[in-house]
């Protein structure tokens, strides 16, 4: 059977409970579409959790690992744009758990730079259960619930 793995980071700053780890906890043990979903909570702690990430990954050996985070003020699930290797915290006036503050340093210094990939030519975000939330452009065909 097919493993996926979902993390998820736990609380961090002023979010007592983190939405990427409440969802990473509810898709634990599921079964979906024939994959097993086993789902870790990573450190809100540069470089411990992608250390943590690394060694769930050697252990479950996933064929997919979806990784969840949290943008604090959207109320919407929103797909990721943009490719970072810049840890850059700072200009958002934020720290780790630790109270580590990082201005632009690599996460790899081996890897890339900072890249824009293009996913569609208009972005797209899903919205979330409350009321309030609204796309911020319209739902790709392949995404709507007529489809689903």
């Amino acid at each position: 059977m097919s493993q996926v793995l979902v993390t998820g980071f736990g609380a961090y700053g002023n979010t007592p409970a983190n939405p990427a780890q409440l969802t990473a906890e509810a898709l634990d043990g599921r079964v979906i579409a024939g994959a097993t979903v086993t789902a870790r909570i990573v450190p809100n702690v540069f470089f411990e959790s992608i250390a943590a990430t690394q060694q769930a990954i050697a252990d479950i050996r996933p064929e997919v690992v979806v990784m969840l985070g949290e943008c604090p003020g959207r109320a919407m699930i929103t797909v990721e744009r943009l490719a970072q290797n810049i840890n850059d915290c700072g200009r958002y006036g934020l720290a780790d758990n630790t109270g580590t503050v990082v201005v632009g340093e690599q996460t790899d210094p081996a890897g890339p730079l900072p890249t824009m990939r293009r996913y569609r030519s208009t972005p797209w975000s899903l919205p979330c259960a409350r009321p309030a939330c609204r796309p911020t452009s319209p739902m790709p065909p392949e995404h709507s619930s007529a489809t689903t």
